[in-house]
């Protein structure tokens, strides 16, 4: 089942899910985030890939790392400006 997706939310509070998420959940290693604050067709882009919706995302961090021989520091989380935030 689809969960709801989470509107009207302030930068800040998508900004404190998302380290909550990636200092917590490890989920750029895992692929555990909250979806609710993603579009199902989102468009996730770094420096080597870009990866097009939610569940496609989701399955390609499945195979670049593995959660036992992998770690996550974040260094980062910043909102910048109204609607952006950098990590």
């Amino acid at each position: 089942p689809t969960l709801p997706k989470q509107r009207g939310l302030k930068a800040s509070e998508v900004a404190e899910i998302l380290r909550r998420d990636l200092v917590e959940g490890q989920y750029t290693l895992t692929g555990n985030l909250t979806p609710g604050i993603f579009q199902d067709d989102c468009r996730f882009v770094d420096p080597n890939n870009a990866v097009e919706g939610l569940a496609q995302y989701r399955k390609a961090l499945g195979f670049l790392f593995d959660p036992a021989e992998s770690s996550l520091d974040l260094k980062s989380l910043a909102v910048a400006g109204s609607d952006a935030i950098v990590a």
